[in-house]
């Protein structure tokens, strides 16, 4: 009966004894090299040239839009293609055609 035991006991420290070594090889350590900042030049800004901005047109040169009859809160300009909706807007306010982008005052 002893000679039943023997053989697992054994091989139950075998066992032990194996997963108690290590044999898995430690990586070589890293080595990092030296590294020496260089400095950067800082970039000195171009300027920008100053532009002034366009005048506003003067109220003489813009031209009052007609009233469309029978469609209230719309217009016609000479030369624009179509109704334009001047809805929201008070009579005298300057208002742009979505068209050709010129300003015109609201009836």
């Amino acid at each position: 009966m002893t000679r039943f035991l023997l053989f697992p006991a054994a091989v139950a420290v075998a066992t032990l004894a194996i997963s108690a070594c290590n044999t898995t090889p430690k990586p070589p350590p890293r080595v990092v090299p030296q590294v020496t900042p260089v400095p950067m030049p800082t970039p000195t800004p171009t300027p920008k040239p100053i532009t002034a901005a366009p005048p506003p047109p003067a109220v003489r040169d813009i031209q009052v839009a007609k009233p469309v009859p029978g469609k209230p809160g719309f217009v016609t300009l000479p030369g624009s293609t179509g109704l334009i909706d001047v809805r929201g807007f008070s009579p005298g306010e300057q208002v742009k055609d979505p068209a050709t982008g010129a300003l015109f005052l609201v009836p």
